[in-house]
């Protein structure tokens, strides 16, 4: 104990430092790329990136309504209107599965005071592919039951979710690290795509 006659400077320490001893935080500068691998991060670059984050997300779901609105006008010009009705049953499925399969998983690691381990991505990544792949199957067995062309489309559309599970601890590490600019790149692409 530090109290103790017995001299060792090496025990440990029970009692907080005086306040002088303390680091004067506001001295200490820009962040080092350390402490920000470490997820120490100062609350003036936390505020930076959560306004840039902000903007870029407001950025992201005009451009995603814009693509699915410029899309859906393309489709209802090429499509005879009970095509048109496929397509936007196979889209319903499509957000619904996304829905149902995410499960919140995600955020609650996004939002969670320790970084989530890898076990806990791996995790995630399975629950939200399994569910995917439910969906997947459920709509597959339908269109072989259904037997008609229309329900081979929806399957067809709906098939590539069970991918998305895949994204989780890219999407989880960037949101926590509040950098947004590869998730919008991703989540922009896949509605043009």
């Amino acid at each position: 104990p530090p109290d103790c006659a017995c001299g060792d400077s090496r025990a440990p320490r029970l009692t907080p430092p005086p306040q002088s001893e303390l680091p004067d935080t506001e001295s200490i500068g820009p962040v080092s790329e350390a402490a920000e691998v470490a997820g120490e991060i100062s609350s003036e670059q936390v505020k930076e990136r959560a306004v840039k984050g902000a903007s870029a997300m407001m950025v992201r779901g005009l451009a995603i309504r814009a693509a699915g609105l410029l899309g859906n006008i393309v489709l209802a010009r090429l499509l005879t209107p009970e095509d048109f009705g496929i397509a936007a049953l196979g889209v319903m499925i499509i957000a619904f599965s996304a829905a149902l399969s995410d499960g919140g998983l995600a955020t609650l690691f996004v939002r969670s005071k320790e970084p989530p381990t890898r076990r806990d991505l791996q995790a995630a990544v399975a629950v939200q592919t399994y569910a995917s792949l439910l969906v997947v199957a459920v709509t597959t067995v339908a269109a072989l039951v259904i037997e008609s062309t229309e329900a081979v489309v929806v399957a067809t559309m709906v098939a590539p979710i069970a991918l998305i599970g895949f994204r989780i601890p890219a999407f989880v590490s960037f949101e926590r690290s509040l950098d947004f600019s590869p998730i919008i790149r991703v989540e922009i692409g896949e509605t043009v795509v």
